[in-house]
């Protein structure tokens, strides 16, 4: 069942259904859109002029933002040969949800196939006063597919001088092999009103949180992992650690920093590295 913002409206399809192919000179396309209230996806924009295989998708979400018992549902699939990078327009706001017990919810579905690759780069969560989130993802993928996932936490309206208001922000990143052997999970609880360490130096100073995830099979990870070991970025700024993912080729990439705009510079970064280390194009500028 998936219940949407207007809440007399109930629908079992997700509202967002996305599936990339890919034609005879291995340019990827959109073969099959469906967009409900409240997404929009952009048009197909081909972004590398060196190798213009990969499409640049993003989407606009025409909500306000997630209210108290949102469930938000999408599923991607990336057939094979093709490359998608997908971001979204606008941070994605969780709103206040002053009744104890309720919640918002985003679920994905994702498949990446054979010598697919997909870069999925969303803007910021901002978790406002008392909001709670649960987020869900289920990623199905080919052993010779490729993935890049970040994903940015504020803990509040940082502008404001909010932060840990909220009441709870729930993750589950669940990857299995096409045959649906499971590869890793990735979980994380983040609590806010209750947290113990909310005021202490270190998150006080550093408040935004960043999770990033890559998977690169057939791919010597040396040069990255000793690339993002010397890296020093300013620790009053940002503090980053990695760790190589279990049952697949891959790290898992921890940063907190002082502010949204520098994970995302981070998170830049991070990504041309792995597209130097796979002999792909910089990553350019994305028109939203």
């Amino acid at each position: 069942m998936v219940i949407v913002n207007d809440r007399n409206l109930i629908t079992t399809r997700p509202q967002l259904e996305l599936q990339i192919g890919c034609d005879r000179n291995f340019q990827s396309f959109i073969s099959h859109q469906y967009a409900a209230y409240p997404f929009r996806l952009s048009r197909c924009f081909r972004l590398d002029t060196d190798r213009p295989q990969r499409a640049y998708l993003y989407l606009m979400n025409a909500s306000p933002g997630l209210l108290a018992q949102d469930r938000i549902e999408t599923t991607i699939k990336l057939n094979d040969f093709t490359q998608l990078y997908l971001t979204d327009q606008a941070a994605l706001k969780v709103h206040s949800m002053p009744a104890s017990g309720t919640s918002a919810q985003v679920v994905q579905h994702i498949q990446i196939g054979k010598k697919a690759c997909l870069e999925y780069v969303p803007e910021p969560i901002i978790l406002y006063a008392d909001a709670e989130f649960n987020q869900r993802s289920r990623l199905t993928l080919h052993p010779t597919g490729q993935l890049f996932w970040s994903e940015i936490i504020l803990p509040g309206r940082l502008a404001r001088q909010e932060w840990y208001q909220f009441r709870h922000y729930r993750s589950r990143l669940q990857v299995v092999h096409s045959d649906g052997t499971p590869l890793f999970t990735d979980a994380m609880f983040l609590a806010g009103q209750t947290n113990p360490f909310k005021d202490r130096p270190l998150f006080s100073a550093l408040p935004a949180i960043a999770n990033l995830i890559t998977v690169l099979p057939e791919t010597d990870l040396t040069p990255l992992t000793d690339l993002l070991s010397s890296h020093s970025p300013s620790v009053q700024r940002l503090q980053a650690e990695h760790s190589r993912l279990p049952n697949c080729n891959g790290l898992l990439i921890r940063a907190i920093a002082d502010s949204a705009s520098t994970l995302k510079a981070y998170i830049h970064f991070v990504l041309n590295q792995i597209r130097q280390l796979t002999q792909q194009a910089l990553l350019p500028e994305v028109p939203k």
